[in-house]
C-alpha cells in the first residue's frame, strides 16, 4: 500500500518521506507504523539508537537535529495527508498535535541559537568561521594558487556570495540563447551573470548582474583564454552537480585558507561584515542578489562567527525527551 497518494505533495517529497518511514518501521516492535504513531517517545528512542550506531560505524554525522527533525516531519505528513494508513487509530488530530509539539521541541535549540546569534557547535570548531571577509579578499589577491581556485574566491568575493549556484554556470561568448538556467555572457569588454536556478527562486527574482566588476571580468576572460570550456567550473570536462560543486568548493577553500571552510560559512562571514547601520533598501538589494530574505539575513548575523544556512550540522548530544 502506498503511504502517500495526495496530490498536495511532490513526488520528491513523497519519496523522501516514504524512505524515512519504511526505515523507521523496521526499527520498532512488530515493524508497525501504528507503534510509531501511538508511542512517539519509544519510537524516537529506537530511531536515535539506530542513527547513533550508524554514525559510529560510518564515521560521519548522521544523528543530527535536521535528520531527526525530517524523520518526525514524515510522520506528521502521514497523519495529515494519509487517512488510509492505520485508519482504526482514533484521535488522529491529537496524535498529529503531539508529533508537531515534538518537532517543535527538537527545533527549539536551533531557533534559540539563531536568536542569540551563536554558531553551531560544529561550526565553532571550524577555523573558517573565525575569518573575516577581508581574509578572503586578501587570499584572493595575494596567494599563488591555480587560476580555478582564484576564480572560485573571486566569484564569492567580488560578487555577493550565493549558495552553490555556480555548479553548472554556462559560458556564452556570443548572443546565442543559453541552454542552462545559470550562465555568463562574456564579451571583450564585460561579463553578464544570470542565475535563475537557486534555492529560493520561487520567492525571489533571478540573480542578475548586467556587468560584473571589471577585475572579475578580466579574471574570467583570462581563465577562458587559458582553458576554453563550456562551463566556468568543470570536472573532467563536465559541469558539476550542485552537491559535487559544494564539495569541491569546500575542499578548495580549505586548501587556500588553511582552515576548514565552506560556501555556507562564506555567506555568513559576509553578512557578519555588514554594518548594522546599512540602510534597509541596501540590505534588501544585497539580499536579493544573495537569494534570501532580509529577515533571514538579520537572523543569521552574529557578532564574530557564522551560522548555518542550507545544511545544518548540529549534533544531538543528549536524548530527546517528549
Amino acid at each position: 500500500m502506498e503511504l502517500f497518494t495526495t496530490p498536495l505533495l511532490s513526488k520528491t517529497t513523497i519519496d523522501m518521506y516514504t524512505t524515512r518511514i519504511h526505515k523507521w518501521i523496521t526499527l520498532v516492535p512488530q515493524h508497525s507504523i501504528e507503534f510509531i504513531i501511538l508511542f512517539p517517545k519509544m519510537a524516537l528512542q529506537r530511531l536515535l539508537l539506530h542513527l547513533t550506531e550508524r554514525e559510529r560505524s560510518e564515521s560521519h554525522a548522521i544523528c543530527t537535529l535536521p535528520n531527526v527533525r525530517n524523520y518526525i516531519t514524515s510522520i506528521i505528513a502521514l497523519l495529515r495527508y494519509s487517512p488510509h494508513i492505520a485508519p482504526h487509530i482514533s484521535h488522529r488530530l491529537e496524535s498529529h498535535s503531539t508529533w508537531v509539539s515534538l518537532r517543535n521541541h527538537i527545533s527549539q535549540p536551533t531557533y534559540d541559537r539563531q536568536i542569540q546569534e551563536k554558531p553551531t557547535a560544529l561550526q565553532e570548531l571550524r577555523g573558517g568561521s573565525k575569518l573575516s571577509f577581508q581574509h578572503l579578499i586578501d587570499a584572493r589577491d595575494s596567494l599563488e594558487i591555480p587560476i580555478s581556485h582564484k576564480l572560485l574566491l573571486a566569484m564569492y568575493t567580488y560578487l555577493y556570495p550565493v549558495r552553490a549556484d555556480y555548479y553548472a554556470l554556462q559560458i556564452l561568448t556570443d548572443q546565442s540563447e543559453p541552454t542552462h538556467p545559470n550562465y555568463l555572457r562574456v564579451t571583450p569588454h564585460s561579463t553578464e551573470l544570470m542565475i535563475r536556478d537557486f534555492k529560493t527562486s520561487n520567492v525571489f527574482p533571478p540573480i542578475h548582474y548586467p556587468s560584473v566588476p571589471h577585475p572579475l571580468h578580466l579574471l574570467i576572460s583570462a581563465s577562458i583564454q587559458e582553458t576554453p570550456r563550456t562551463f566556468l567550473f568543470e570536472s573532467k570536462g563536465r559541469p558539476y552537480t550542485r552537491l559535487r560543486f559544494s564539495q569541491w568548493a569546500s575542499a578548495t577553500l580549505a586548501s587556500c585558507l588553511r582552515v576548514p571552510l565552506n560556501l555556507t560559512i562564506i555567506r555568513h562571514i559576509f553578512i557578519s561584515s555588514l554594518s548594522m547601520d546599512t540602510p534597509l533598501t541596501e540590505l534588501q538589494r544585497i539580499g536579493r542578489l544573495m537569494g534570501h530574505s532580509i529577515a533571514r539575513q538579520r537572523l543569521y548575523t552574529w557578532k564574530t562567527t557564522a551560522v548555518q544556512d542550507d545544511h545544518e550540522d548540529e549534533q544531538l548530544t543528549h536524548p530527546v525527551r517528549t
